[in-house]
């Protein structure tokens, strides 16, 4: 694992409670474009895998970072660098049609990354531990918001704090669900990303 600058994030308060493990793709081609980018809008994520699966760490766990809306302060981040809508020497493989994704069709995680991912998971998931200012890791290596029969779309359970374990960016609904505040309307910017790679986590980790 390699360490870089850290990106912009803040500490949690104290007594935080951080079960949740959001997993993006980049719609990037490298690991460099994706750091400018997050850089320049203030965002942040916790770790990047790259095509040849060198994972990045972008800042202690017990730093919050801007990557998932709602649930910014109970989570941590990992962005797969993924073009997503291109293939490439690095990503030469398209998933199409990919029924979930963007346009119907999605560039596919390279086998190193998944290996990565998985073995990033296996440290992260399934056993607590306390990190500095008070703050406790404890993500289930569990799978709320994704179906068993293929990927899934947005998830009401995205908007439950309480529920914890591995979600992909891309379930967060477009709509909000009955009993928000906000129900029926519009979520502002939903995604697609990283749907397909939890359900194949998911499949990988025996269901």
């Amino acid at each position: 694992m390699i360490q870089r600058d850290p990106l912009p994030g803040r500490q949690r308060r104290r007594g935080t409670l951080v079960n949740s493990l959001i997993i993006h793709q980049s719609v990037t081609s490298s690991v460099g474009s994706t750091e400018r980018v997050l850089r320049k809008r203030g965002l942040g994520v916790h770790f990047m895998i790259d095509y040849d699966g060198t994972i990045y760490q972008f800042g202690p766990l017990a730093k919050s970072m801007a990557h998932g809306n709602e649930r910014n302060s109970t989570s941590l981040a990992i962005e797969l660098i993924n073009p997503y809508t291109k293939t490439s020497t690095k990503w030469p493989d398209m998933i199409e049609p990919s029924p979930t994704a963007w346009r119907k069709r999605e560039a596919a995680d390279t086998p190193a990354q998944l290996e990565a991912l998985d073995a990033l998971v296996a440290i992260l998931c399934g056993h607590g531990w306390a990190c500095s200012g008070d703050v406790t890791i404890d993500i289930p290596l569990a799978f709320p918001t994704q179906g068993a029969k293929g990927p899934s779309r947005g998830s009401a359970l995205w908007f439950d704090l309480s529920v914890g374990g591995i979600i992909a960016h891309g379930h967060r609904p477009g709509v909000y669900p009955k009993g928000h505040a906000r129900a029926g309307q519009r979520v502002k910017g939903p995604h697609a990303d990283a749907r397909r790679s939890v359900w194949m986590l998911r499949e990988r980790a025996g269901g």
